[in-house]
């Protein structure tokens, strides 16, 4: 026998009989396929939302890493900056003293004298007494 339902038609019977494994008055939930749709879509979007986060954060690693490599070069690239300074100017003493060697060189103060001339004692002069005439003198006007 079949149910009337409010319309006053008899529900269709299914080849598979309904039986509940569990008895009991249950309501039965109907599945919104809107909710179900909406469901998908946030999973979705949410895996993709942490892709994201995992991407930037990979990227900002990166980041900083370069950032860490180009600190260092800067440094070390500072201290050659500096030994280059202190290197140029040795290299300027040294060819200044090249330069003075070279023109030493070239005057050649070394050489063999021509001739030998000897001198014989020679005496010394009498020593001349400074005569000073007070009267001769001018005076320097002193005071202010």
């Amino acid at each position: 026998m079949g149910a009337v339902n409010i319309f006053g038609q008899r529900p269709r019977k299914s080849g598979l009989s309904k039986r509940s494994v569990i008895k009991g008055d249950f309501s039965s939930y109907k599945i919104n396929h809107k909710e179900l749709r909406i469901f998908k879509l946030n999973k979705f979007m949410s895996f993709c939302l942490l892709i994201f986060v995992v991407l930037s954060m990979a990227s900002y690693i990166i980041v900083i890493s370069k950032e860490a490599v180009i600190k260092d070069i800067h440094t070390k690239t500072t201290g050659l900056f500096y030994e280059n300074i202190d290197l140029q100017n040795k290299v300027d003493n040294l060819k200044s003293f090249y330069t003075i060697d070279n023109q030493v060189s070239k005057v050649n103060f070394l050489q063999k004298a021509d001739k030998i001339i000897e001198v014989n004692n020679v005496k010394k002069p009498a020593k001349i007494k400074h005569i000073f005439n007070k009267n001769n003198t001018k005076q320097v006007p002193a005071g202010f």
